[in-house]
């Protein structure tokens, strides 16, 4: 269960916000401290928009591991690894989530540097690990710039609340602030606890006796003998042989036989007669039906021909020469042309050129509305698929360079800014085209 105190929660809006742009996080704690559980809410939270990568680095001791934990998520072999990374940032951020980061070695730490610094924009890198990790990466030198969070303990207050709300256990902060030691989850998970004794719930009681007396009852009537009793008639024995032996004094000639069944000897009226004859197949019939369907349908196909070359006969209507456009004419063009800029023209553009990716519109007017707020010139959108539905892609640019994109995105309106855009080269908006 994922606390929310002691600044938990705000470590981990920080996670969703540096990944959104790309960065690198480093989260450190002493042993208990609750790194993994701050890393498995904040992958529950990015899975909605993101590709998330976890690895465990008690697994992981060298390169070629590494290698193999991500190849085996993208389940691709090794030549295809870096065509399958595209295929992911094109869908969306991709966040690579390392827990127990102190056991990474310098070596381990270059390699994710490396990988994010050539997919520069999307792919984002969070470890986790005990303290020792924040000096391991200073010494490697891997990253210029990361964002490094210490996770704080908990105060005796917060500890109370951590034991009721994970533990259901009554720990007064009193008897907490006696400890005079740090609070941290894992210690509080292993606490032990005073024995408590809680009200039993008297209405579970009242309906468990009443169900035991209904049984009972039930049970009780079923055992009573039932005074129903059923009397068979039974002939005595005496009558029944004195029965036989009359059945066996009479003369065979006393027996009367049931009378066979009359044959119906009458002659069938002359309906009965027709209706007899209606009902025969008769084979000659059918073919002379089939015979007559099929010249009906031989005249029909004539007379279908015949409509055809009289309709080839009449002359073809003479069409107009459309006049050329006159000069409004073709400003509106070309305004419908500026409003347009979509799927066409992003694939007509330089794939070396970058976009700035700025939000997800739901529909396609909404889409255009908000191209318009920016400048139509000055952007473009497309339709993908994310998370299993149809969205639209806003996107800022195109421009030259990287640097370029970026100075825009520092330009931006803080409502726009505020939705975390990201930048992206043409290459990949066109393979996803």
């Amino acid at each position: 269960m994922f606390y929310a105190g002691a600044e938990r929660h705000y470590v981990v809006e920080a996670i969703l916000d540096s990944t959104t742009r790309g960065g690198t996080v480093i989260i450190t704690a002493p042993e208990g401290g609750g790194v993994s559980t701050v890393l498995g809410y904040a992958a529950m939270r990015l899975v909605d928009y993101a590709t998330v990568v976890r690895i465990d680095a008690e697994q992981v001791h060298s390169k070629n591991e590494l290698m193999s934990s991500l190849l085996s998520y993208f389940d691709v072999p090794k030549d295809d690894f870096l065509s399958a990374l595209n295929h992911a940032l094109a869908q969306g951020p991709l966040v690579v989530l390392v827990d127990n980061g102190q056991q990474l070695s310098s070596e381990l730490l270059e390699l994710l540097a490396k990988l994010q610094q050539h997919f520069a924009g999307a792919f984002a890198v969070v470890v986790g690990g005990q303290t020792p990790l924040k000096d391991n990466v200073v010494a490697s030198e891997a990253w210029a710039e990361a964002s490094f969070i210490t996770l704080p303990p908990l105060t005796a207050a917060q500890a109370s609340e951590f034991l009721l709300k994970v533990r259901s256990a009554k720990v007064s902060e009193e008897q907490l602030a006696q400890d005079a030691q740090e609070f941290w989850p894992q210690a509080l998970m292993e606490r032990p606890l005073p024995m408590q004794f809680s009200a039993l719930p008297w209405k579970h009681v009242a309906l468990a006796v009443v169900l035991i007396l209904l049984l009972v009852l039930v049970w009780a009537l079923n055992r009573e003998p039932r005074e129903d009793k059923i009397k068979l008639a039974i002939t005595p024995i005496a009558e029944t042989e004195k029965d036989m032996d009359s059945v066996q004094e009479l003369e065979p000639e006393e027996l009367v036989l049931a009378p066979a069944p009359k044959k119906d000897t009458r002659k069938p009226s002359a309906i009965e007669e027709r209706a007899a004859r209606d009902i025969v197949f008769d084979p000659e019939a059918k073919r002379a039906q089939e015979e007559k369907a099929k010249q009906e349908q031989e005249r029909q196909q004539e007379i279908e021909e015949l409509e055809q070359k009289e309709l080839e006969k009449v002359p073809a209507p003479v069409i107009n020469d459309v006049p050329p456009p006159t000069s409004k004419d073709k400003q509106q063009e070309d305004v419908a042309e500026s409003s347009a800029r979509s799927n066409s023209w992003l694939a007509a553009q330089d794939a070396e050129l970058w976009m700035a990716q700025i939000t997800l519109a739901t529909t396609e007017q909404q889409a255009q509305e908000l191209c318009g707020q920016l400048g139509l010139n000055k952007t473009a959108y497309y339709r993908a698929i994310r998370n299993n539905r149809s969205v639209y892609i806003v996107l800022l640019g195109a421009f030259a360079s990287r640097d370029e994109a970026k100075d825009a995105l520092a330009k931006l309106p803080s409502e726009f800014a505020e939705q975390g855009p990201f930048l992206r080269q043409l290459a990949h908006i066109q393979a996803e085209l």
